[in-house]
């Protein structure tokens, strides 16, 4: 078992004692947080609709086993993922982190922090496990300054100012939007089912397949496919990975198409298309006028006809 321990800093400090609901409001981050990063390193997303499935729930699990005096200090311990569900972590997936099967939930959970804190782009956070961090507010809203979870391979240091860059890092998130594209399929992972596609300019994307066509894709391996699904972007505007849906050989048109990197619409040129309406433009341009020379009468025997 690896240690972590938990430094709640503060006028609330109270030695070895803490709150009742001090605690649950911080396990109520630290238990989804290390539920969250474990599934994106081997899913490739935080969360999933529904209940957490019965790996993640015994892969990602912690006791508390004490608690320290000087600053309010819970012990935790946790065992490396390795040990905690063998037949997921005893060995290496292509697209895992390569020390992954050494790391606790709780590394994994303080290295996603770290890196949300940073703002570099990263495979491991998103938009959900960002929600997750940011509930370390009602940790600090019971008198503390700040939040420090250390364990043998690293040191996590939360307050409001990083809290307040986790929360602008999750506002600059584009919003997820339907793709289609066209490459190469290589790669397919066979522990976790991800693949990568190719594109003619060498650019590489990350595909996360749908239970419905994961079975579908060794017989694609090799060829050029045309992928259907939602893009997931970085705060750079770059591309994540595509969750696919669907499948199928590209036909020459599609491949002339659909070759290029989805872009977020924000990055796309959206935001130049909107502009400020004044007295005389956009809808008051228009308000309270007909496009045409039609008199009321006439209007009114056209709808008659239509009606």
């Amino acid at each position: 078992m690896n240690i972590h321990r938990v430094s709640l800093s503060g006028s609330a400090s109270r030695g070895n004692r803490i709150s009742a609901t001090v605690l649950a409001d911080l396990l109520e981050v630290l238990v989804p947080g290390a539920r969250a990063s474990v599934r994106l390193r081997a899913e490739g997303r935080s969360t999933a609709k529904g209940a957490d499935p019965a790996w993640l729930v015994q892969a990602a699990d912690f006791e508390v086993t004490g608690f320290f005096e000087g600053s309010t200090v819970v012990e935790l311990s946790a065992r490396p993922l390795s040990e905690a569900l063998p037949s997921k972590f005893g060995q290496q997936s292509l697209f895992e982190s390569p020390n992954i099967g050494e790391m606790t939930a709780l590394d994994a959970f303080q290295e996603s922090v770290n890196l949300a804190e940073s703002g570099a782009d990263s495979d491991l956070y998103d938009d959900g496990f960002l929600a997750i961090c940011l509930k370390m507010r009602d940790v600090l809203s019971h008198g503390f300054d700040g939040i420090t979870v250390e364990g043998k391979q690293r040191k996590t240091g939360i307050n409001s100012a990083k809290l307040e860059s986790i929360s602008n890092l999750r506002t600059r998130l584009p919003r997820p939007s339907r793709t289609n594209l066209v490459g190469k399929l290589d790669s397919v992972s066979h522990t976790d089912g991800h693949f990568n596609l190719d594109l003619p300019d060498g650019t590489r994307v990350r595909g996360i397949p749908a239970e419905s066509i994961a079975e579908e894709l060794n017989g694609f391996w090799g060829q050029q496919v045309f992928v259907q699904g939602i893009a997931t972007f970085h705060a750079s505007g770059k591309l994540s990975h595509i969750d696919a849906e669907m499948i199928q050989n590209a036909t020459p048109g599609q491949s002339a198409v659909w070759s290029k990197l989805p872009r977020p619409l924000a990055h796309a040129g959206q935001q130049n298309l909107l502009q400020n309406q004044g007295p005389r433009s956009g809808l008051a341009k228009i308000m309270g006028r007909w496009p045409g020379e039609e008199s009321d009468e006439q209007i009114e025997e056209l709808l008659k006809g239509i009606s």
